[in-house]
């Protein structure tokens, strides 16, 4: 067992003035996923705490902090360090052993200002790892201790990016949770989760129609749809589902666009596995077709009744009009247009296109869809959004009923396995709980389908829309964003002349 040195029993004695016996000391451990040192978080406690009880001149009670999977490369989310910092600035604790200095950290800059930190409260750190000398030589040896853990540190990170950039190209996944819609089969390859994958396919049909996370997010939560932790869904939920490349079949990893590390490790490439994932929930083409719009859909500022946005075209220099107003004085109102953004002498003042009024625009543009949908409902004139939403519903429901018929297939073959004398009764309550579980699953597929063709036939029987007041058509902002986009392929203004360009794909 280490014993105090000189300098440590110096300081404890000054220490000990103020508290008779009853300095408050802790014991900090910490063990990594990546730690092949053998030390346990019970050995270094046990070791930590053997040098306290040797020292009841100074000790009577133990605080321990303790931190398992968690790594020394920074400080940042150590819960139970950062609530040792506290107890320490608060003067709760004045001494802290550790086994190692790489115990609190194997960042050197973040040790350094530990060290600092603690010394600026005066609480005494004790390693069993050094002499515990409070020398040049002593401090010089701790750095370079502290060095060479950093390089260990540096050669583990790099040694796990290798095995995980390894295991991607296989189209396996590296750890982590499978994102919504897929689950882990037992080879760690991501195979698709029937109900979530139905939810999936709905968020990507709906965003293209609409166009907004938001107006997604609320349209799931009112049809009663959750997220995997039960959680009602949001927008940035449905950004992060519409983006992430694995819902059109490719593996991703060490994205160049994201920091993976603040260390000076080695770099590697970027990995993208195309046919990673052997059926994905989405198709290529809706995929890219989903990014295309994103890319060119504006931001609209939150409740904006600018409802044309995005789709307004300036006839002058091509660029997207956006909504503007202007205050006319107190009690008088404003006024509101669409601009081109090159006419304000910020962009350069570069476009001679005076704009239009919101009012006088948005009117005409609902005439004219209002006409455009009365067409299609008497004459069938089909505009192409509406059969689009069609087929993507048919889609859906083929799809999902294919997920029942392979559940149904699954819950039939372990039926068979309970009859089977060789089965042990462990097994058959295992079958029973699942068999229970899948037909859960196709209840719940069940509702989607026939919630998805009472929309769809409902899109396909023309009378339920005939006789449709204009103004009950176009009620609200989100509605008449929906119509706008479905009916209108752009609106192109140029001074007073006003292009209607009507979807015909």
């Amino acid at each position: 067992m280490r014993k105090l040195s000189i300098d440590e029993v110096r300081i404890l004695d000054k220490i000990n003035n103020n508290y008779s016996g009853k300095i408050p000391v802790a014991v900090y451990a910490r063990k990594s996923k990546q730690d092949q040192s053998g030390m346990s978080l019970e050995t270094q406690i046990d070791s930590c705490s053997e040098l306290i009880v040797s020292q009841k001149k100074y000790f009577t009670e133990i605080a321990i902090y303790k931190e398992e999977n968690v790594s020394g490369r920074d400080i940042k989310g150590r819960k139970e360090l950062l609530k040792l910092i506290e107890e320490i600035k608060n003067e709760m604790i004045k001494v802290v052993v550790i086994s190692k200095w790489d115990r609190i950290s194997r960042n050197t800059a973040d040790l350094k200002y530990l060290k600092e930190k603690f010394a600026k409260y005066g609480t005494l750190i004790i390693s069993l790892d050094d002499s515990g000398e409070i020398s040049a030589s002593a401090n010089l040896q701790r750095e370079i201790l502290a060095v060479i853990d950093q390089y260990y540190l540096h050669r583990i990170a790099e040694d796990t990016k290798t095995v995980l950039i390894n295991i991607t190209k296989q189209g396996k996944s590296g750890g982590g949770i499978a994102n919504f819609g897929y689950r882990f089969n037992k080879f760690n390859e991501l195979v698709m989760e029937p109900i979530e994958a139905a939810i999936v396919q709905k968020i990507y049909n709906y965003y293209e129609i609409s166009r907004s996370y938001n107006e997604v997010a609320i349209r799931l939560n009112r049809e009663n749809f959750k997220t995997r932790k039960g959680n009602k869904f949001r927008a940035s939920t449905i950004k992060d589902i519409l983006t992430n490349v694995k819902y059109k079949g490719v593996y991703r990893y060490n994205r160049e666009d994201r920091i993976q590390s603040n260390l000076p490790i080695k770099k590697f490439d970027e990995v993208w596995v195309e046919d990673g994932i052997k059926n994905p929930i989405i198709s290529v083409e809706q995929f890219d077709r989903i990014q295309t719009i994103i890319r060119t859909t504006k931001k609209v500022v939150k409740n904006s009744n600018y409802n044309l946005t995005g789709i307004m075209i300036c006839g002058e220099c091509g660029a997207k009009m956006h909504g503007s107003a202007r205050s006319n004085g107190k009690g008088r109102g404003r006024t509101q247009w669409y601009a081109c953004p090159n006419r304000s002498l910020k962009n350069g003042g570069t476009c001679t296109n005076k704009g239009i009024s919101h009012k006088d625009i948005e009117n005409k543009a609902k005439d004219l869809a209002y006409k455009a949908i009365t067409i299609y409902i008497n004459n069938d004139y089909e505009i192409s959004q509406i059969n689009k939403v069609y087929e993507q519903k048919k889609q859906l429901i083929k799809s999902t009923k294919q997920s029942i018929t392979n559940l149904k297939s699954k819950q039939n073959q372990q039926i068979e396995l309970l009859l089977d004398d060789d089965i042990s009764d462990f097994v058959k309550n295992k079958l029973n709980e699942d068999i229970e579980s899948i037909e859960n699953e196709i209840i719940e597929l069940n509702n989607i389908v026939e919630e998805e063709e009472a929309a769809k036939n409902k899109l396909k029987d023309k009378s339920a829309f005939k006789n449709v007041d204009k103004n009950d058509l176009f009620n609200n902002n989100s509605n008449s964003k929906m119509l706008y986009r479905i009916v209108f392929k752009n609106i192109k203004i140029k001074n007073d002349e006003i292009i209607f360009e009507i979807n015909k794909e």
